[in-house]
């Protein structure tokens, strides 16, 4: 959406501007939004990270994980 907003303000008289500014915005939340999502996870206890993961081989932990 954001995206296309940028396009439509393009054809103003300093579209060029706004849609460079939106772009970039878009570009920093993207690379930067699910890691930051990953570690406020993480610190709320919501999530529990079992080391790396692999998408070839199941990820089997080295302590059991309980949800107590």
């Amino acid at each position: 959406m954001a995206l296309g907003m940028a396009a439509e303000a393009a054809e103003l008289s300093d579209g060029h501007m706004v849609r460079n500014v939106v772009l970039f915005s878009v570009l920093v939340y993207e690379l930067v939004g699910p890691t930051l999502t990953k570690l406020a996870l993480t610190a709320a206890g919501e999530i529990i990270p079992e080391g790396r993961t692999s998408a070839r081989t199941a990820n089997k932990p080295e302590v059991p994980v309980s949800l107590d």
